[in-house]
């Protein structure tokens, strides 16, 4: 988690989404603050994205994670 939270504070972004779908595999106690840093990590590199299907693909990918975290 430690690392997990590292590389988003260090906009690292794509290792964030790597680094947090370890710790959701793990299923163990941060599971849903792991989901709220891919959440952010997906959006930021969809917003930083300029081929369409990737954008569409990151940001549909965290509008539902974010679903998830909210519990709905």
């Amino acid at each position: 988690m430690n690392q997990l939270r590292k590389s988003a504070g260090q906009s690292d972004w794509q290792w964030a989404c790597q680094l947090a779908d370890y710790v959701m595999a793990l299923n163990g106690k941060f599971i849903s603050e792991a989901r709220q840093i891919k959440a952010r990590a997906l959006r930021e590199l969809g917003e930083n994205q300029s081929n369409p299907p990737s954008r569409n693909y990151y940001l549909s990918s965290s509008i539902e994670l974010e679903r998830q975290a909210a519990g709905k």
